[in-house]
């Protein structure tokens, strides 16, 4: 996460930081902490990626695989690697929930409604 946060400040990060965050214990520790902050964050961005990129390895063309994937995939993928998955029902993009409807309609209708009530119940300004 310091990475994160760094590309906002102006600390400079060492190439022995980069190293160290590129570390297999660090990507363990940072994938568990979301793992159990945000099951279903962790489900659909790592777990169901791992899945799709073993699947889409089987199945590639020739006696030897190169995969170059990211290094928290690399756990992921070893476990699924020997398992079937239906990447049809991996690729398939669920609809969109109720909330996510009642967001995006929700806040400009919030934003209309102040400017409305800003205008109704403010005093008139003079200039």
């Amino acid at each position: 996460f310091m990475l994160i946060f760094s590309m906002f400040g102006k600390e400079k990060i060492s190439e022995e930081e980069i190293e160290r965050l590129k570390s297999e214990d660090v990507l363990t520790v940072a994938l568990s902490e979301l793992a159990r902050s945000f099951p279903r964050l962790k489900n659909t961005l790592i777990d169901e990626r791992d899945q799709y990129l073993a699947e889409k390895i089987k199945l590639a063309p020739g006696n030897k695989v190169i995969a170059i994937v990211g290094a928290g995939h690399v756990p992921g993928i070893k476990k699924e690697i020997d398992k079937e998955h239906d990447l049809t029902a991996l690729t398939k993009i669920p609809p969109a929930s109720s909330y996510l409807k009642v967001l995006v309609w929700g806040i400009p209708l919030a934003i209309v409604a102040i400017i409305a009530s800003t205008f109704t119940y403010s005093p008139p300004c003079r200039f």
